[in-house]
């Protein structure tokens, strides 16, 4: 795994990299933008378009973290485990 992780970092880019990677629309039309090179971060936009904020996901990327779901009052990310087990974790 380290040396795989090691190879992506080391790659030169074929062309522009896009600014985005994921979106997410929650309940509240909030719009929730994926930085493009990292599964960490995320910047979340109002139904109007302005800016509401940044949110870092703890542990995301290489440790097989994700978000990957926001509902009326929750977040759901999704967490592999050294044993390759899927876990659903829901947080208010």
């Amino acid at each position: 795994r380290a040396q795989s992780v090691a190879r992506r970092v080391a790659q030169k880019p074929n062309g522009p990299y896009p600014a985005l990677s994921k979106v997410i629309v929650d309940p509240h039309k909030r719009v929730w933008v994926g930085d493009f090179e990292s599964e960490s971060g995320w910047t979340v936009v109002d139904s109007l378009g302005l800016i509401r904020g940044r949110f870092t996901l703890r542990g995301a990327g290489i440790s097989r973290t994700q978000l990957v779901g926001v509902g009326e009052q929750h977040l759901v990310v999704y967490v592999e485990d050294s044993d390759g087990a899927v876990h659903l974790r829901y947080y208010r």
